[in-house]
C-alpha cells in the first residue's frame, strides 16, 4: 500500500466524488449517498496522511494508518462505477469491495 501506487488513483477519485454527488444528489438512495461520503471522507484522510511532511512507507505509523484507513474505505464496498469505469473482463468483485482476480492470474 505504497503512496508510489495508491496517490494518483486516489487522487483523481477525490476529483471525481464532488462533482458526481452533486449532479446525482436528487437520485441516490440516501444509503448509497452516506457510503460514498464515507468513501469520499476516507480517501481524503489517506490522501492527507501521503501528504505529511516526512511520511514515509517505512515503518508502522503512517504506513499503518493508510492500511487502516483503507480497510475502512473498502468496508464501505465499491465506489460509483461512473468514477471507477469497468473492471477488466474476467474481474470482479468481492462482498468485500475488493477486486477478484481470476484463477491463475498473477499480480507482481
Amino acid at each position: 500500500m505504497s503512496k508510489e501506487v495508491l496517490y494518483e488513483p486516489l487522487k483523481e477519485l477525490a476529483d471525481k466524488f464532488p462533482p458526481y454527488l452533486t449532479t446525482h444528489s436528487a437520485t441516490l438512495p440516501p444509503a448509497d449517498k452516506h457510503r460514498y461520503e464515507q468513501q469520499l471522507d476516507r480517501i481524503r484522510r489517506i490522501l492527507g496522511v501521503f501528504e505529511e511532511d516526512g511520511y514515509t512507507d517505512e515503518g508502522g505509523g503512517a504506513g499503518g494508518r493508510v492500511v487502516e484507513l483503507m480497510g475502512e474505505m473498502q468496508s464501505f464496498g465499491t465506489p460509483p462505477t461512473e468514477i471507477m469505469g469497468d473492471l477488466p473482463p474476467g474481474f470482479g468483485v468481492g462482498p468485500d469491495g475488493m477486486p477478484q482476480i481470476p484463477e491463475g492470474c498473477c499480480v507482481s
